[in-house]
């Protein structure tokens, strides 16, 4: 993959999240997602806010 953060969290096993909006726009799917990755609109990520302290963002 090339980065060695993204690299160790996909080791972990952490989720990643992908934007639909921005996914479609750029060709991004389940062709070429990270292992961990699934695509999650924005209800998801409003959720994700309000139960969780903390969060990133690449």
């Amino acid at each position: 993959m090339g980065n060695p953060i993204v690299d160790s969290l996909v080791s972990e096993g952490v989720p990643f999240w992908a934007c639909e909006a921005c996914a479609k726009g750029r060709d991004v799917g389940e062709h070429n997602f990270l292992p961990n990755a699934e695509m999650a609109g924005m209800g998801l990520y409003v959720q994700a806010v309000a139960d969780f302290d903390r969060s990133m963002s690449f």
